[in-house]
């Protein structure tokens, strides 16, 4: 659990280095490009898209103040899951 949360901390930390980068940028428009997919010979498929810089900043808003909390509360009730069930595991074997 406690990796999970120093996960999170270095997440919200890297979204808010590139908030600030991306502040500093003179160009209103950000060209990203992101794996997609893989082909048959297993390299990735990339898709590049163009994103105003107040479009993609609102965008990483969402991830650190929203979304990382919501993933952070899931993976913590599947820790907890696996391991009650570990416990229980253990119970009826013996």
């Amino acid at each position: 659990m406690f990796d999970q949360g120093e996960l999170a901390q270095f997440t919200y930390g890297a979204f808010d280095i590139a908030a600030r980068s991306m502040q500093k940028m003179e160009e209103e428009e950000v060209e990203v490009t992101f794996p997609v997919g893989y082909k048959p010979d297993r390299t990735a498929m990339s898709s590049t898209r163009k994103y105003r810089k107040e479009q993609l900043l609102s965008k990483y808003q969402f991830l650190a103040y929203h979304q990382l909390s919501v993933n952070a509360l899931v993976q913590l009730v599947t820790i907890v899951e696996t391991m009650l069930g570990d416990v229980l595991r253990a119970v009826v074997v013996r």
